[in-house]
């Protein structure tokens, strides 16, 4: 007869090596998050940490506000049709107050529809163009304030991306235009989104990715000062 301890361990080692499940991740969002194919490289970043390729899923518009996408009603309706794990949301900066005013009152609009949803609402904060460098505090609290209005994850990429910039400034992650980013800008952006929802360490994060047409090959001093950038940018919750 089997005793009891034995059944305890034995269902314990079967929960233990059932395999991790992929993620369903919905983004919704502008040129922020086109530029460079950011959802892709997030599924490669998954897998190269050792977790399942999530399914991912992308709603943007060009220069849209999230208000923009409500009005136009397809990306709020896909919530509640799958069920995601997380719906990741970014639109610009929204440093000024009437721009934070906005996005507060996009908020409590799309809020029934997360809250249906069963999903983890996750604001992805970007970051100011180059002319406005100084308005990197607006922008967390821009986005700090809009996570927590959704009970929702607060994913500082603009911050570490703010210090990075003092970090290691010939480390480019503005693209010509001022505002998009680099694939190497989408790379520190992609690594904060997967470390915040898996955990995972930024210093397990590879050095050297290729995702459709575009590559990031960074040197050990570069790659350094990310994972110490991201790991600082991680601490903060948004509160």
């Amino acid at each position: 007869m089997i005793s009891t301890a034995w059944m305890v361990l034995a269902m314990a080692w079967t929960i233990a090596a059932e395999p991790p499940v992929a993620q369903k991740i919905l983004f919704i969002g502008n040129s922020y998050t086109t530029s460079n194919d950011l959802p892709t490289l997030v599924e490669v970043f998954y897998q190269a940490v050792k977790l399942p390729k999530p399914e991912v899923e992308m709603f943007a518009m060009g220069g849209a506000s999230l208000g923009d996408h409500w009005s136009e009603g397809i990306a709020q309706q896909r919530m509640t049709l799958v069920k995601w794990n997380y719906i990741i949301m970014q639109q610009g900066p929204s440093s000024l107050a009437s721009s934070q005013k906005e996005m507060m009152t996009d908020m409590e609009t799309v809020k029934p529809a997360l809250k249906k949803s069963g999903a983890t609402p996750a604001m992805l904060m970007v970051w100011p163009d180059t002319t406005r460098r100084q308005y990197f505090p607006q922008v967390r609290q821009a986005y700090a304030r809009a996570a927590k209005a959704v009970d929702g994850l607060f994913i500082p990429a603009g911050v570490a991306w703010q210090d990075l910039l003092k970090k290691d400034p010939e480390l480019v992650l503005y693209s010509q235009d001022g505002l998009h980013p680099t694939p190497e800008g989408t790379y520190v952006a992609a690594l904060v989104i997967v470390a915040k929802l898996t955990g995972k360490d930024p210093a397990t994060f590879p050095a050297k990715v290729t995702w459709g047409v575009y590559k990031v090959n960074l040197t050990t001093k570069q790659h350094q000062h990310i994972v110490e950038a991201a790991t600082a940018a991680l601490k903060d919750t948004g509160k």
